[in-house]
């Protein structure tokens, strides 16, 4: 067993401690046992949760193991017989304190009820199961790696290209307005990955609005007229997102630079090339046996899967965490330059127009992990709660609606998602531009009808998504800035969601204000 937050422990002993599970009898592990007795134990520091308490010296002085120094050994004796004697005696000792320890917490477990229902029935056979997952590692697919590289470096040339275009565009004709502007045209490669570069440029440059001022203010100076740095952080940026196409250009680009930069380049290291037989020239009349070579179209990687990391139990991943890679997205790079000037015959069409129609790049990380399929017999499997948190919700509340939505197999996503359609079926999502979207809200297709006529209405994937990030939102208290910003509209069209969610279930909200006044 390994040491760390990993599946197994540094310090499990076996003995009258082993836990049984079935017919399978597995040795007494202190740090898990000391997580299922009180998962709080790990405490919170800013990097996340403290391991170092679930580490075997913290655990003796939690509970009080005392540290036994035998007085017959010399500590001063520095012949080899005196070190090694000291070095058994303190062998022994530790091996005291921690049977002493595992006594102590199995006393626990056993008092507490988790000692056969959780610690001996789930916590350690998954540590079996886990080990044998990091022996064998994930398979990933070299080729659609570098594939997926060259993807998304084209998306990054291109999102590059467009945002250095539209400034120089939007600096020139800035100047040919207004000849006394003393901004000169900006025709420079600046750089999309320097925050002070950025900053300059959308508002000292292009006068874009300060994220959250309503007034239009751009100025960036203080009182006293020292110049600040005015943030680009993601959220601020997204509330001044229709005020230049450069901020969408931004946002492009740091989305292929994240999947580039965490789950491409940064998942290489990791990677374990499969060794593979290659022939070796051999002198005449000499023997010899093929070497190894490594495989570049296959490789595994071997992550440690964490069980003591998280207070709630789920498990988490490092090293690297293969937890978080996303699912499939597209991003489409437009040029708004030329998609201007193609609706505006007054301007001169003096630039190459060669990348006029937009580029839609779909990304999806996952698909780079797949099967040993060398081997005939692998299989990999994805699973899931099916709406964990929704049938929860529906049966703590006691919503009727919401009850018999699932007892009829219904989708309460794309339940949602329809009471927020037009009436004639379309999208409510309208606008002159995928980057000005605005959403209205209808009485939703089958309204008053029943459920069995709501379910016949199509429902698109994205749609699903929105009505499932408010549906959330709801539940954990985001707010509507929040939910806002994940769709990319307006927060008072969240309201309008938010409230039809409340309207069709009642019980819901009878709940939830129930709550509230409880607390």
């Amino acid at each position: 067993s390994n040491s760390g937050s990993n599946s197994g422990s540094s310090g499990s002993t076996s003995g009258s401690y082993g836990s049984n599970s079935g017919t399978k009898t597995y040795p007494f592990d202190p740090r898990i046992a000391a997580y299922v007795c009180d998962c709080n134990i790990l405490g919170n520091t800013d990097s996340g949760m403290n391991q170092t308490e679930l580490e075997l010296d913290a655990l003796y002085n939690r509970y009080t193991i005392p540290k036994h120094t035998p007085s017959n050994i010399s500590s001063s004796s520095s012949s080899g017989m005196g070190r090694v004697s000291r070095l058994i005696v303190n062998t022994h000792m530790d091996m005291i304190r921690t049977l002493q320890l595992c006594e102590k917490l199995q006393s626990q477990l056993y008092s507490l009820g988790c000692y056969n229902v959780v610690y001996s029935a789930i916590e350690m056979p998954l540590v079996e199961v886990l080990s044998v997952a990091e022996l064998r590692g994930v398979v990933v697919d070299i080729d659609r790696l570098n594939s997926l590289h060259g993807l998304i470096s084209q998306g990054i040339d291109r999102v590059s290209t467009y945002a250095w275009r539209c400034v120089g565009e939007s600096t020139r004709e800035m100047v040919e307005k207004d000849p006394r502007n003393a901004i000169p045209a900006y025709n420079q490669q600046f750089n999309l990955a320097s925050p002070d570069q950025l900053s300059h440029i959308l508002y000292n440059v292009l006068k874009c609005p300060l994220p959250g001022n309503n007034n239009g203010n751009s100025s960036n100076t203080t009182a006293t007229g020292r110049q600040k740095q005015i943030s680009t952080a993601e959220d601020d940026l997204i509330k001044i997102r229709h005020t230049h196409p450069l901020v969408e250009y931004i946002l492009q680009f740091r989305a292929l630079s994240k999947v580039s930069n965490t789950y491409i380049d940064g998942l290489r290291p990791f990677i374990l090339y499969q060794p593979v037989p290659v022939p070796v020239p051999v002198p005449k009349g000499a023997t010899g046996a093929p070497g190894l070579a490594r495989d570049p179209k296959t490789g595994t990687i071997h992550p440690n899967w964490n069980i003591t990391a998280v207070r709630t139990g789920r498990l988490s991943c490092s090293k690297p965490n293969m937890q978080n890679i996303p699912n499939q997205q597209s991003i489409t790079i437009t040029d708004y330059l030329s998609h201007n000037h193609s609706h505006n015959h007054s301007h001169n069409h003096d630039h190459d127009h060669g990348h006029d129609q937009p580029l839609t790049i779909d990304i999806n990380p996952r698909s780079c992990f797949r099967v040993n399929a060398t081997k005939g017999r692998s299989i990999l499997i994805s699973a899931d709660y099916s709406q964990i948190e929704m049938r929860m919700l529906a049966h703590i509340s006691g919503d009727v609606r919401l009850i018999e939505l699932f007892r009829q197999g219904g989708d309460i996503y794309n339940h949602l998602a329809r009471s927020i359609m037009n009436p004639d079926g379309r999208s409510g999502y309208t606008g002159n531009s995928e980057r000005n979207p605005v959403m209205t809200t209808g009485t939703g297709v089958g309204t008053g009808t029943g459920l069995e006529v709501e379910m016949q209405v199509p429902v698109s994937k994205e749609n699903r998504n929105r009505a499932k990030v408010v549906t959330l939102g709801v539940m954990y208290g985001m707010g509507a800035q929040a939910a806002a910003s994940k769709l990319n509209v307006e927060p008072k069209i969240v309201h309008k969601i938010t409230d039809a969610f409340f309207n069709k279930f009642h019980g819901v909200k009878k709940w939830m204000q129930g709550v509230k006044r409880y607390v």
